[in-house]
């Protein structure tokens, strides 16, 4: 009775690991943040209104201090205790630990990558204000301080048949995180293990995985990812070729596609403009990877096109 009404359970879910960036560094002063940034928004307005003088005091490196070290843990616990649990939550998942900056979760796949997002969102802003749950719970109103823009965070997105052995998917959630800090930190490394043997691994920086959830958005309303195994295909001699014809080949690739995928690519744009489109998504991540994380060309490209295809399985959360 329960699976009529449930439907089958599904043949993936995702585990994901994350870790933060540099904590001994912040610890040591490193990376201080300026006064303003760990005060209040109002109380930054007050100080600013009582002249130059005061206003350049919210400018000073906040100095290394016990109340430094204690703001840090409190972002960390804050993180933890709050941010963690509701985000999880709200994305259909369950927190297996979460401890200051290292986190560790099981998600549907479908809800992976959008969960990532936001807890990432939420480590990396100032003041976190929980959601509303619903209308008859009352609205938790406190603001609570995280670590900041100039923090960063690591994570490990693993997706994992549903009768593989958890400890080698639990091993290969941590390595994808220790691989997301070896190449560059500031990152999500998604590992796909499919029940074929197949595995894949890609490096997402955070900054395109909003790209990326984007691609998830349009597989799921119904795009084709034939254009995908084409470019794939061609992987091979594209990689002996320039930058500018690899463009050339990918703008082709979409513009060939029938046009309902044309549309979903192209969102709020016209269809013929989806070529462009993943083409300066193609620009964006090469420009990422190139200068922050020492890619070649090839490499990008099999990243980037790596990425594509791991949108379409994680819109499909199952194999072909």
């Amino acid at each position: 009775e329960a699976r009529k009404k449930l439907g089958y359970p599904p043949i993936y879910y995702a585990i994901l690991k994350l870790d933060g960036d540099d904590l001994g560094g912040w610890l040591r002063g490193e990376k201080s943040p300026k006064v303003r940034e760990v005060m209040h928004r109002d109380l930054v307005t007050y100080y600013e209104n009582l002249g130059e003088v005061a206003k350049a005091g919210l400018d000073v490196r906040r100095p290394v201090s016990p109340g430094l070290h204690a703001a840090i843990s409190t972002a960390l616990a804050n993180f933890a205790l709050h941010a963690v649990p509701e985000i999880v939550e709200d994305h259909h998942g369950r927190t297996i630990y979460s401890g200051g900056d290292d986190t560790l979760v099981l998600l549907p796949v479908s809800q992976a990558l959008k969960c990532a997002l936001k807890l990432h969102k939420a480590y990396t802003t100032n003041w976190y204000t929980p959601d509303k749950k619903n209308d008859d719970e009352e609205r938790d109103k406190n603001e609570y301080m995280m670590m900041g823009s100039r923090a960063t965070l690591s994570g490990g997105l693993v997706i994992v048949h549903a009768k593989d052995d958890l400890r080698l998917a639990l091993q290969d959630a941590r390595l994808a995180e220790k691989k997301a800090k070896k190449m560059g930190r500031n990152a999500l490394v998604i590992t796909v293990r499919r029940h074929s043997g197949e595995h894949t691994d890609v490096l997402c920086p955070w900054d395109f995985a909003e790209t990326v959830n984007g691609w998830v958005d349009a597989f799921n309303q119904g795009a084709s990812d034939r254009w995908t195994y084409h470019l794939k295909a061609e992987e091979p001699t594209l990689q002996g070729l320039d930058i500018n014809a690899i463009r050339a080949e990918i703008g082709r690739q979409i513009n060939r596609a029938e046009l309902a995928t044309r549309c979903l690519l192209a969102k709020q744009d016209k269809p013929e403009r989806a070529g462009d489109k993943l083409v300066s998504s193609f620009d964006q991540y090469h420009k990422e990877v190139m200068v922050r994380r020492e890619f070649n060309v090839p490499s990008a490209f099999n990243n980037w096109i790596n990425l594509c295809q791991t949108a379409s399985f994680i819109a499909r959360g199952r194999d072909v």
